[in-house]
């Protein structure tokens, strides 16, 4: 694959959150993109499936009881923490509070 010119844009950190690409260049990687996509597409309508049925395999059944049995237990978690909502009232901005902490490593 050829070249591409790239410009990053970045934060007042100097970590890159974007890149700019020649629009031509763009429109290369589009066209690479949808002909991979074309490809995939062609060889899953060219594949057989196995299908697998929980019915017949009781291990599978017990993993699965047992999962939606922890996520009951999680959504009962998730309740009684929900009877605390709106009780805490913080004293100072969090963001305020994270920049004093590390100011304070320096």
């Amino acid at each position: 694959m050829q070249s591409i010119k790239k410009q990053f844009i970045t934060d007042e950190n100097l970590k890159p959150v974007a890149v700019i690409i020649n629009y031509q260049d763009w429109q290369k990687i589009e066209a690479l993109l949808q002909q991979q996509e074309e490809k995939l597409l062609s060889q899953l309508e060219s594949t057989e499936a196995v299908v697998w049925s929980p019915q017949v395999d009781q291990s599978a059944v017990q993993a699965l009881s047992d999962l939606k049995g922890e996520q009951e237990d999680s959504t009962e978690s998730f309740k009684a923490l929900a009877a605390y909502a709106g009780s805490i009232q913080l004293t100072i901005d969090p963001l305020e509070y994270q920049s004093e902490t590390r100011n304070s490593w320096l």
